[in-house]
Order: structure tokens, then C-alpha cells, then sequence
């Protein structure tokens, strides 16, 4: 009984942590964050802190990596199509985290990353398409679908996500099936 209890409590510290992070980010880039920013903020101190995480970075990739979890449990298809469709939904429902995730590296690293971890459940639709073992012309492809996908992402998100998530994939889709016709 009593390790539930624990349980609960970790839980809720390193939410408190983490929400404390994603504040602080809001308003300053990541290297400007340090753990006594985030204590103060999470109303903790240091010791607590060190007990789930070794430095701001270390939290923030504990945040990127259980959003990753989260998406990646969320698409249960091969299909690129859905894919495409269900990172555009986690993108608009996670919109908040998403900018400050920008916000916080300033590039589309992090998209280039999250695109990538979910494109690949789709790999082996790229390789049927082609007719080919994971050749160097699929890799140089692929890079170019991923890159794309996460600039145009990281434009949409830093234009306020105008367009709907449908839409979006909807253009992705079509830039990935013409990119998939130059096949010669």
C-alpha cells in the first residue's frame, strides 16, 4: 500500500518538474534554464530535482522522449498516410509543448527527430514501393521526406496553425506521393 502511495508522489514531482520547465521555457531559451530556475518554480529543492534528472537538458529530453511515446502509441499503422495524419493531431493537441519545444532549440531539430522515430514504422512501405534493400537512394529519400515534412511542421506551428491538422497532412500526403512518383 504504501509504494503506491511513493508512486503517486514521484509522479507528481517530476509532472510539477516538468510543467515547471515547459513555463520557464516560455520565456527563455533552454540554456538560460538553470536547475535553481526550476526548483524555484516547482516550489522543491535541489535535491529533488536530482533525484529524477541530472540538468535542464536531461528534463527536457525526458519531455521530448514521452511525448515521442505518447504519438508513437497513438499511430498503429505502417500506412504513411495515416502516419502523416495522426503527427499533424498530436502536433494541434500537444500545440502548446510544441512551441515552446521550438522555442527552447530554436531550429526543427526536435521536429527532424520526432518525424523521423515515427516515420520509422513506415520504412518498410518505403522499401515495398521501391523494390529495394534499404539502398542509398531509399536513405537519401527518406531524409528528404523527413526534413521536408518537419520544415513545413515547424512553419505551421510557428504560424499560429492556421490551417487544420486534415489540411496539413493532406499537403504533406500529396508532396510525399509526388516525391514517391520520381522513382526513376
Amino acid at each position: 500500500m504504501k509504494s503506491k502511495r511513493e508512486d503517486r508522489r514521484i509522479k507528481y514531482t517530476k509532472r510539477v518538474i516538468k510543467q515547471s520547465l515547459i513555463d520557464l521555457l516560455k520565456n527563455r531559451p533552454i540554456d538560460k534554464v538553470t536547475v535553481t530556475d526550476i526548483c524555484k518554480t516547482a516550489d522543491i529543492n535541489r535535491s529533488t530535482f536530482y533525484t529524477h534528472y541530472s540538468n535542464p537538458y536531461n528534463l527536457l529530453e525526458s519531455i521530448e522522449n514521452e511525448l515521442f511515446e505518447k504519438v508513437k502509441k497513438s499511430i498503429g499503422t505502417n500506412e504513411i498516410e495515416t502516419t502523416v495524419n495522426e503527427i499533424f493531431n498530436a502536433i494541434a493537441n500537444n500545440k502548446e509543448l510544441f512551441k515552446v519545444l521550438f522555442s527552447s532549440h530554436k531550429d526543427y531539430r526536435f521536429l527532424i527527430k520526432f518525424f523521423g522515430t515515427l516515420y520509422n514504422n513506415s520504412i518498410e512501405t518505403f522499401k515495398s514501393y521501391f523494390n529495394v534493400e534499404c539502398g542509398i537512394d531509399l536513405e537519401y529519400l527518406y531524409r528528404y521526406i523527413i526534413t521536408g515534412s518537419a520544415a513545413i511542421s515547424y512553419t505551421w506551428i510557428k504560424n499560429g496553425l492556421k490551417e487544420s491538422p486534415d489540411e496539413m497532412g493532406s499537403l504533406v500526403n500529396k508532396l510525399i506521393r509526388h516525391t514517391m512518383d520520381f522513382k526513376e
